[in-house]
């Protein structure tokens, strides 16, 4: 008996050499011979035939080399192959059986993928209807065109439906509702610019060498004033710490108030402890502890207590052990937490006075500085304080520097908010252009499959799905994509032969009507379709990802689609489409 991969070989010739697919007996005679023979032996012989005769009688040699081309890959020969092969035939250097398999056998690219797909085709029509008794010629070569037509359309859809794809998967990633929010965003980026009232990145670099510039003259200025410079940069170092001491002591005092929130509210819990401020008497009914002390001690708690609703408030001890055993005996914690953060507030504060206090001394001598370096300035009856500041008047070098320096920090801080800006109408742009990209691509793969085809195209009608949506009276034809969540179709499969193209990557489900997917259902390594019946209705729900139906996912990795007056068993995927039985 034959092997399969003698009968794969023998339809291939069939196909390439008669332009038909092998009937049964046939096949399996040649496959027989070629097994026992091998290819180089039986191929004239396959060549030699009636049906060879019939097909060839008339015809020149360019004909019949051009029929091998048609035959095997759809196409005519280019006109270097056909000359070449030509002129092999006419001299006799291998028959035409044997020029059919030189040229299947260098096939490649595109050649051999039409080849497989033919040949492909031809085994369908083979196992189906190549009896002896059924065989049809015609039907049999009109078989292999049909069969390359399903596939070109497969593939046509496929690429429709991958164009959807891509676009919903742009829309989503992008957090786009639509396509008019891709364009809005590019709008409302172009309008921050302008509303901004920022110049060009370039001119505002520009001004920021100019400022740099002018910065370089002034500290040259202050560099030839003997001693000046170190002053400046102790004062400049002193502002720098007391900015740094000042802020730490505002995010200390933050925290301190948080603690002070959580320590009162596990007080009120328990009707026992509250915050007040030091010295101040609490209402009857509650028990109070009153902030005090210092950064090294902090032994000046304060705890009021009240035996009863009547008694009179007794200040109990100002020793902080005190406090902390009464906190402890009445079941109230955190206070150690309290205690820590209001240390580390009063150190804070400490440390921002010590701040100021040298930012002031340093303020002092710059000034006496600038004093002695102008003879135009008057700075003896000055007294620093922190209210004191550096102006034309008092340090007129100084303050040059200092406008510089704030002039360029100003500039960097528009040039980085700009560049920002920029950056976002250029990002915009792009989101746009793609758009525009998978835009053209959908409209490319649609027209593709509904143009005529005399037009090349498929002729299909593609139908899109809508919410509330209803299948016409032609064939209509639906593209399975993410974005058809929640879309219904009225009317499927009453008139005309509709169908939705999933492609090949799904697989069937039938769930019972009241199944829930905050369970698990089907399988979490396999990308499913469950069929559910709801009434009168048939719902499919597709997974956007294998596991979506796991139950720990969520109905947005789920898209569900709703046919209208249908009952999912008699509902079929055949090919990649489903159907109304």
């Amino acid at each position: 008996m034959a092997t399969q991969e003698n009968l794969d070989r023998v339809q291939q010739l069939y196909v390439a050499y008669y332009g038909r697919p092998a009937d049964q007996e046939g096949q399996e005679y040649w496959a027989d011979r070629l097994e026992a023979e091998g290819e180089g032996a039986i191929i004239n012989a396959f060549g030699n035939s009636e049906e060879y005769a019939a097909l060839a009688e008339g015809q020149g040699n360019g004909t019949l080399i051009n029929n091998i081309y048609l035959q095997a890959f759809g196409r005519g020969a280019d006109p270097e192959g056909l000359a070449y092969y030509a002129g092999v035939l006419e001299r006799g250097e291998k028959s035409l059986a044997e020029i059919a398999t030189t040229i299947i056998n260098a096939a490649g690219g595109s050649d051999k993928e039409a080849f497989d797909v033919r040949v492909e085709a031809a085994a369908a029509y083979t196992a189906e209807s190549g009896a002896a008794a059924d065989y049809d010629i015609v039907a049999a070569k009109d078989a292999i065109e049909a069969g390359v037509n399903a596939k070109d359309l497969t593939a046509a859809l496929e690429a429709y439906k991958t164009a959807l794809d891509e676009k919903e998967a742009f829309l989503e990633e992008g957090e786009f509702a639509n396509d008019a929010a891709v364009g809005q965003e590019l709008t409302d980026a172009e309008s921050a610019v302008t509303s901004s009232n920022l110049e060009t990145q370039n001119v505002i670099s520009a001004k920021i060498v100019d400022a740099q510039e002018t910065k370089a003259v002034a500290e040259a200025a202050i560099a030839e004033v003997d001693g000046l410079k170190a002053v400046v940069d102790a004062y400049l170092a002193s502002e720098t710490n007391l900015e740094n001491a000042q802020k730490a002591a505002s995010d200390a005092a933050a925290e301190l108030a948080g603690e002070e929130t959580t320590f009162e509210a596990r007080g009120k819990a328990n009707n026992t402890l509250e915050i007040t401020e030091a010295n101040t008497t609490p209402a009857p009914g509650t028990i109070k502890l009153a902030l005090q002390g210092d950064a090294t001690s902090s032994t000046t708690f304060v705890i009021y207590n009240q035996a009863d609703v009547n008694s009179k408030w007794v200040l109990n001890k100002t020793a902080l052990e005190s406090a902390q055993t009464f906190a402890s005996n009445n079941g109230v914690e955190g206070l150690d937490a309290l205690v820590a953060e209001l240390q580390a507030s009063l150190a804070a504060d400490d440390a921002e006075a010590a701040a100021q206090t040298a930012r002031n001394s340093a303020l002092d001598d710059l000034l006496d500085a600038e004093d002695a370096a102008d003879a135009t300035v008057d700075n003896s009856n000055v007294n620093v304080d922190a209210n004191t500041t550096i102006s034309a008047t008092n340090a007129p070098l100084t303050n040059e520097l200092l406008t510089q320096i704030e002039t360029i920090e100003s500039l960097q801080q528009k040039l980085e908010t700009r560049t920002k800006l920029d950056a976002d109408v250029a990002a915009a742009k792009a989101d746009v252009a793609e758009m525009e990209a998978l835009n053209k691509t959908v409209a490319d793969a649609k027209a593709v499959l509904e143009d005529s085809e005399e037009d090349g195209g498929f002729g299909v009608t593609l139908t899109e799905f809508a919410v509330g949506g209803t299948a016409t009276a032609e064939n209509d034809l639906f593209v399975f994509s993410t974005d058809a969540d929640g879309a219904s179709v009225a009317q499927f499969g009453a008139a005309g032969e509709d169908k939705i193209y999933i492609g090949d990557s799904f697989t069937r489900v039938d769930l019972a009507s009241d199944a829930v997917f905050s369970k698990e259902q089907g399988d979490a390594s396999t990308l499913e379709v469950f069929f559910q019946q709801d009434g009168n209705n048939a719902v499919l729900t597709f997974e956007d990802k294998a596991f979506a139906g796991s139950g720990s996912s969520t109905t947005e990795d789920l898209t569900e689609i709703t046919l209208t007056g249908v009952n999912i068993e008699d509902l079929s995927i055949n090919n990649g489409f489903i159907t109304v039985a």
